[in-house]
């Protein structure tokens, strides 16, 4: 089986691409090359408008699957639906390993912040409690 042609044909032109990936739309498509139902969603903050277990891809992914086979694209789908992953390219795996260090390094931070706190309420209780030890034992010294 050969390659998908390419997503910009000359049925659709690159700017129409791009107006359709900056729209609000959602489209259903029922592949045959899939043997599936798919949704085309050009912004994600509308994936919400498609039903639970659809595949949704969205515009960035339609992008990046051009020029797949199509034993590709169904073994992709397939991963996809499973995992109910997104497909990412190199720039965004390299942003999302980016953001796990970020997370990673901040996480560490909270936690060393937190012990510092419970060492210093520690401390500080101790503290209150030699205070008050040294008050109770300089009464105990003059009532007796």
């Amino acid at each position: 089986m050969g390659k998908i042609q390419d997503i910009q044909s000359p049925n659709i032109s690159e700017t129409e691409w791009n107006r359709f990936i900056q729209s609000d739309k959602v489209v259903k498509i029922r592949s045959k090359i899939l043997k599936d139902d798919l949704w085309i969603v050009s912004n994600p903050k509308h994936a919400w408008r498609v039903e639970d277990d659809a595949a949704i891809y969205f515009g960035k992914e339609i992008k990046l699957l051009h020029g797949s086979t199509q034993e590709e694209l169904v073994t992709v789908h397939l991963l996809k639906k499973k995992f109910k992953g997104e497909v990412v390219d190199d720039e965004d795996l390299l942003t999302l390993n980016t953001q796990s260090i970020i997370e990673t390094q901040l996480e560490k931070r909270q936690k060393d912040v937190k012990n510092r706190l419970a060492d210093l309420v520690l401390k500080q209780t101790h503290k209150k409690k030699e205070k008050h030890h040294e008050q109770t034992s300089i009464k105990l010294f003059k009532n007796g």
